[in-house]
């Protein structure tokens, strides 16, 4: 009867290891999952802050848009200035970098692409 009583308990220890083993992935993993709502959660309370927070800006492209069409500046008229046929020469030579321009101006140029005109160091 020992020897039952022994089986039994040593099959009944084995399922209770295995539930509690069962029981701990599911708290890690509602752990994980709490992480991540409570993650997101501070992303949406981040996002409504800023935009309650933040006055109103006008975007680069828009007040390109009101330089080309409001004030009717020829904006493919000032790229075809800046990209002479020197200054062209240059960035397909240089790719990146700084390219002396006109009145004391230097081009700055990252992958082939102007990004600003500076004053000259």
């Amino acid at each position: 009867m020992n020897s039952q009583r022994h089986k039994h308990l040593q099959v009944r220890k084995t399922q209770l290891i295995s539930e509690i083993t069962d029981l701990n992935k599911t708290i890690d993993q509602l752990k994980k999952d709490l992480e991540n709502k409570t993650h997101n959660l501070q992303e949406i309370e981040k996002e409504l802050r800023l935009i309650l927070d933040v006055k109103p800006v006008v975007s680069e492209h828009a007040l390109l848009r009101y330089v080309e069409r409001v004030l009717g500046v020829n904006i493919k008229k000032i790229e075809n200035e800046i990209l002479t046929h020197d200054v062209m020469n240059a960035i397909e030579t240089l790719h990146s970098g700084k390219i002396p321009y006109k009145d004391g101006m230097t081009l700055v140029i990252r992958d082939k692409t102007v990004i600003t005109i500076n004053p000259k160091d």
